[in-house]
């Protein structure tokens, strides 16, 4: 992404499921209701189906909970953002630690944003948070609670193109401290460091 924020998938081998790294455990219900449940799995929560259900499931009418724990990988105390992001006619709720931090309902169109963004964009939306992101405090050392509920309808008739997606669902995070100076940030974590390896580049936002 070109963006200083967008929506990064956050990485499987930081989320676990009774202690079992990659990712959080799946259960899937073959209505939207969260009343039949047919399939469960440990996987992570970036996933589209296209035009079809996930595996296991007869309708692309369906909703999913997404269950276990995020351990956080900063060295110091950053104010970052977390979401999810879905695609249109689906809905979302997001807990850490068992609070509701987002929530939406049914979309008429999808919130989750493309890799690279028109130059227009940018300019006007590259330091903002995507959509539905929550300002969240990441702490050293602290492993969190995540739980997503999730809904699905395929309420209108889709051809098979790229346009044509029915149902996608993507756990993101940023970890920019927002609000405050990343480079003496930066000075301030490797002052402790052995090793330093620096990355610079520019983007045209």
């Amino acid at each position: 992404s070109w963006n200083y924020e967008n929506q990064y998938v956050i990485p499987s081998y930081l989320l676990s499921h009774d202690g079992v790294p990659g990712g959080l455990m799946a259960t899937y219900y073959d209505d939207h209701d969260f009343q039949s449940p047919q399939v469960t799995r440990q996987e992570t929560p970036a996933l589209d189906w296209g035009l079809y259900p996930p595996e296991g499931l007869s309708s692309n009418n369906f909703s999913a909970v997404w269950q276990g724990h995020l351990e956080s990988p900063v060295d110091t105390d950053t104010l970052g953002t977390i979401g999810v992001a879905v695609s249109a006619s689906s809905s979302m709720r997001l807990f850490v630690d068992g609070r509701l931090l987002s929530s939406h309902n049914f979309t008429a169109a999808s919130d989750i944003l493309p890799n690279i963004l028109p130059f227009e964009f940018t300019q006007a939306n590259a330091t903002q948070s995507p959509p539905h992101g929550v300002p969240f405090l990441f702490k050293p050392g602290v492993i969190y609670h995540i739980r997503i509920e999730y809904q699905a309808l395929n309420n209108e008739k889709r051809i098979a193109n790229q346009g044509s997606v029915n149902s996608q669902v993507l756990l993101w995070w940023n970890l920019v401290s927002r609000g405050e100076d990343a480079v003496s940030q930066a000075v301030a974590i490797s002052r402790d460091a052995d090793v330093v390896v620096l990355a610079l580049g520019s983007a045209w936002n």
